[in-house]
């Protein structure tokens, strides 16, 4: 069941409350998703960092407006008794970084954060690795553990991750993407460290990326969706007047676009970052992957 996925305690807004007060809430919070209540108490929609950048920064609405213009209405939901495969199907296919889990009454108690999700797999395939286990059985015995069942719905996970956890295991073929594949033909967001944050922020809504700064060929800084939200929004700093390369973080590490995704992922995991600057070994920057564009 999605229980055994541990989904974290929600943060919850009112939908009459404003996109300044839900954004200084997140950031206080340090949370990248919202659960926003209707006058009923019941679920009326959704709100991220993410969607703070594309629907209120990048076109310019006024940070006083209500959240419920900018919210994503009527998410997606599951239950806490649900199957968890299916969460966590329905969260890939459909490319949702946050599912909200209600109780048997319908009321909000958790929110599911795929990152997480795919953070505890691969640990959990991690531990197995270091007790020596090889070959395909291991990897269904940890994806069973993993999503608490047994057979079918071990398959089902095994499916959904499979090729990227059987090569965690040992047991692939190795045939994992490398990153520069992973990369080919996506257009990254660069910005020199003098463009101001709403052109940014309207660049990164446009690609649905983080941006990477980069001055003179060389990256000198990644600005995130949520860096919008926590250090731009939330205390309100002029957009139009600030430059990204006040609030960006500076030097940020970077890996090689040879490393394949399930280092990329253990490297992130391992070092709690969401975006992955990929940068050739010459300095030349190819781009940035994130947990989404990696499953």
């Amino acid at each position: 069941p999605v229980s055994k996925l541990r989904p974290k305690k929600p943060l919850v807004g009112n939908v009459d409350d404003s996109v300044l007060s839900v954004c200084q809430m997140m950031s206080e919070k340090r949370h990248d998703a919202c659960l926003i209540v209707g006058e009923d108490g019941g679920l009326a929609g959704i709100v991220s960092d993410t969607d703070i950048v594309r629907r209120v920064v990048a076109k310019h609405v006024d940070h006083g407006d209500s959240i419920d213009g900018i919210m994503t209405p009527k998410p997606t939901c599951v239950s806490m008794s649900d199957s968890a495969v299916d969460a966590l199907g329905t969260m890939v296919e459909n490319h949702f970084r946050h599912l909200p889990v209600l109780d048997e009454k319908g009321s909000v108690v958790g929110l599911l954060d795929i990152a997480k999700c795919l953070y505890e797999a691969i640990t959990k395939l991690e531990k197995m690795k270091q007790k020596g286990g090889k070959g395909g059985a291991d990897v269904d015995a940890a994806l069973a553990s993993l999503a608490g069942v047994g057979g079918a719905q071990a398959a089902a996970l095994s499916a959904l991750l499979g090729p990227l956890l059987a090569q965690v295991a040992g047991g692939g073929d190795g045939a994992v993407p490398t990153l520069r594949k992973v990369l080919s033909g996506r257009k990254a967001v660069k910005v020199g460290p003098g463009t101001n944050i709403r052109d940014t922020a309207i660049e990164m809504a446009e690609a649905r990326q983080a941006a990477l700064v980069v001055e003179d060929d060389a990256l000198v800084g990644i600005f995130t969706f949520k860096d919008v939200m926590n250090r731009a929004v939330s205390k309100e700093v002029p957009l139009e007047l600030t430059a990204v390369s006040s609030l960006m973080t500076p030097s940020p590490d970077s890996v090689l676009p040879d490393m394949d995704v399930i280092e990329a992922l253990q490297t992130m995991h391992d070092n709690k970052f969401l975006n992955l600057p990929v940068v050739e070994e010459d300095g030349t920057v190819l781009g940035l992957v994130d947990v989404m564009t990696l499953i």
